[in-house]
């Protein structure tokens, strides 16, 4: 039922100790044994099982060895959004390391970005201890911000988007295949998340597909002339000249003080009517004469 291992005295091992053999060390990869009954514990659900493999001491941080998934990993793939949150909370209390990835690169907290499991990160966020490596790149260059891009989930994004510019991380790198967090939403018509990441992660606006031209959008316009842009027509200001000048002579009159003014008016009418009578005076005199 079990493998026996011979030993130096040529004894054979006990169960027990052939279990043991076979619990691998942080990381390592197993085919079978009690780390391959936890990861299927917990991908089954199995909470009470899993209970009493931690207790026996088994390496919370074992990886499968077709996948490389951990038990941590396998708990964010769970449907049942209790059974996911008691099953991680047990391993992070129990050691489980965040930043160890599988065959593809991605973290539990990568996938949990993709999968858009928004409690997964409300439960990491809780517990500072934990090293999220939220800066890991996949093996297809995806960051974290454009995995939680693909789910769709605008609070994910949101979430994902304020780490990174608390960390100074690049929100505008471009995974293998060119495409960018901005690029990957405009593609597949996420507009609300769009807006997320001008505001929240402020993405360069160079990233934003600029409008398409005449000639994309079937539009041809005629040969040697450039179509004009649309304007609307210039008014033209009335301007009445006679009532500007009677404004302007106003506004001169009224400067002048009303009492000087009427002063000098009444010397300008004596003086003129002095030169009046002394003119008189004269003429009569000549005629007399």
């Amino acid at each position: 039922m079990f493998p026996a291992f011979c030993s130096a005295n040529k004894g054979l091992l006990t169960p027990r100790k052939a279990w043991d053999k076979h619990d691998c060390t942080e990381e390592s990869e197993i085919t079978w044994g009690r780390p391959r009954i936890l990861l299927d514990a917990v991908s089954k659900g199995r909470l009470r099982q899993l209970r009493l493999l931690l207790d026996a001491g088994v390496n919370v941080n074992s990886r499968d060895e077709l996948s490389g998934e951990t038990a941590l990993i396998r708990a964010v793939f769970l449907e049942n959004a209790k059974l996911r949150r008691i099953s991680l909370k047990m391993l992070v209390n129990y050691g489980a390391k965040v930043k160890i990835t599988d065959k593809t690169g991605r973290s539990a907290l990568s996938w949990a970005c993709y999968h858009g499991r928004e409690d997964v990160l409300r439960i990491f966020q809780g517990n500072p201890q934990l090293d999220l490596d939220l800066g890991s790149i996949d093996n297809q260059g995806n960051t974290n911000l454009i995995l939680a891009c693909m789910s769709g989930n605008a609070k994910i994004v949101t979430l994902i988007a304020r780490a990174f510019r608390r960390n100074r991380f690049d929100v505008n790198r471009r995974n293998n295949a060119g495409e960018s967090a901005m690029s990957l939403v405009r593609q597949l018509g996420y507009k609300d998340l769009v807006d997320v990441l001008l505001d929240v992660a402020h993405v360069n606006r160079g990233h934003v597909p600029q409008r398409p031209s005449l000639t994309s959008a079937g539009i041809k316009p005629v040969a040697g002339k450039r179509p004009k842009p649309h304007t609307a027509p210039k008014q033209r200001a009335s301007c009445n000249l006679p009532k500007l000048f009677n404004l302007y002579t106003e506004q001169l009159t009224n400067s002048y003080p009303t009492r000087q003014f009427s002063e000098r008016k009444k010397k300008l009418s004596f003086v003129h009517e002095f030169h009046r009578s002394k003119t008189r005076y004269r003429s009569h005199e000549f005629v007399t004469h």
